[in-house]
């Protein structure tokens, strides 16, 4: 373990601040399901390649990073990807439907949902959206920028001096990041003059803004989504085996044959995550570090393949933690490493998982817990579903890596 004498002085104390339910917070999901509802209705009705197609839309919107509430309310900078959205989604729909019902949805769908966005774009110029934003910095930027908002409330934003009850913060320069409080949707004022990326870049007056993190309304959505469905689907797959690891154990151990233990699985909230018992019982098993002895071959093996992780799929199914996210820490530990590793409350804007970022890379169990808290928090800022399923694969194929770890 990484002891408080090896680790880096500790950053200054950062406040995990929940994500708020703003009015508005989820506009550009309900709009787009919305349009995408009605272009059904108009294109021809409802059929089973159809929701494919909408799945696909909302999935691309997502990646591109339009299901959140951008800053600027121009439309016409969303415009190319509303529709580069719809064309992708249309191959989906080649297959199964003619492709005159097909190109009707398709133009469909693009109108409406270019018209939704300006219904919004409308509503905020008229104070109907408003949205609290923290401005972080001072000096001449954070004065322009309160001028900006306090003559154009138009944008919808309102300036907070405090971080409760807002989600979305907007950083004067690099050297403001440091003061941030965790789990809000950051965009910096870019430094580098004319030189900008080349996409995902919003503005205010002019000013250009660069996300740097991205906490998506539908991100929780999509996540249970995956969950429930991967999740349910391996364990009946898994279940005759778990079946047989259960009455290994038994045989081998006695009982009980599962061991559940208290752990940090999010902001706030902690579970009693399960396992297959591997170790005899410990009365220090919540504050001790080190794997004590007593392992027979059996609970070895399952503890080197990580197959005593299994039952950790009903945790994942009953909403308590995730497949993939940040390794679940006893509370015990969490409130240490809270003290000691910077921006280790980071890590919790996103439920725990039974594998993560941080494990495929092989950081699990004696190691650095610096690295630890920086790949998870890795993970959550740049989440994806697609980064979702390479962890799972790479899990997948680990035990049989370098001999069994994960």
């Amino acid at each position: 373990m990484t002891t408080a004498a090896t680790l880096p002085a500790p950053a200054p104390a950062l406040t995990l601040a929940r994500p708020a339910r703003l009015p508005g917070a989820a506009v550009p999901l309900v709009v787009d399901i919305a349009a995408l509802g009605a272009a059904v209705v108009a294109g021809g009705g409802f059929a089973w390649p159809v929701a494919g197609f909408v799945v696909t839309v909302l999935g691309v919107l997502a990646g591109r990073g339009l299901l959140r509430e951008r800053i600027c309310p121009r439309v016409s900078d969303q415009v190319p990807s509303l529709v580069g959205a719809v064309a992708a989604a249309s191959f989906v729909l080649l297959p199964f439907l003619p492709s005159t019902d097909v190109l009707w949805l398709s133009v469909w769908s693009a109108l409406l949902l270019v018209c939704g966005r300006l219904t919004v774009a409308v509503a905020r110029r008229r104070g109907l959206l408003v949205r609290p934003v923290l401005l972080v910095g001072s000096g001449p930027v954070a004065d322009r920028l309160a001028g900006i908002l306090a003559d154009h409330p138009e944008y919808g934003l309102r300036p907070m001096d405090r971080a409760v009850g807002v989600r979305q913060a907007i950083v004067c320069s690099p050297g403001d990041l440091s003061t941030v409080p965790a789990g809000l949707d950051v965009a910096l004022v870019w430094p580098g003059g004319h030189a900008l990326p080349r996409s995902g870049v919003d503005d205010l007056w002019g000013v250009p803004l660069v996300p740097l993190c991205r906490v998506s309304s539908v991100r929780p959505v999509v996540k249970r989504a995956m969950d429930v469905t991967i999740g349910g689907l391996l364990l009946v797959v898994l279940a005759p085996l778990l079946g047989l690891l259960m009455v290994g154990v038994l045989v081998t151990s006695g009982r009980p044959v599962l061991f559940g233990q208290r752990r940090i699985t999010g902001a706030g909230r902690t579970a009693v995550v399960l396992k297959l018992r591997t170790l005899p019982a410990h009365a220090d098993a919540d504050t001790r570090w080190d794997v004590p002895v007593g392992a027979t071959r059996l609970g070895a093996w399952l503890r080197r393949t990580h197959l005593d992780e299994l039952p950790q799929l009903l945790n994942v199914v009953r909403g308590q933690m995730s497949l993939v996210g940040p390794r679940p820490e006893r509370p015990y530990f969490a409130a240490r490493f809270g003290d000691t590793v910077p921006h280790y409350a980071g890590r919790h804007r996103m439920p725990a998982g039974i594998t993560g970022w941080a494990q495929v890379h092989g950081l699990h169990g004696d190691t650095s817990m610096v690295d630890r808290v920086r790949f998870d928090n890795q993970y959550v800022a740049n989440w994806t579903p697609w980064l979702d399923l390479v962890v799972l694969c790479r899990t997948l194929v680990s035990p049989w890596q370098r001999g069994g770890s994960r």
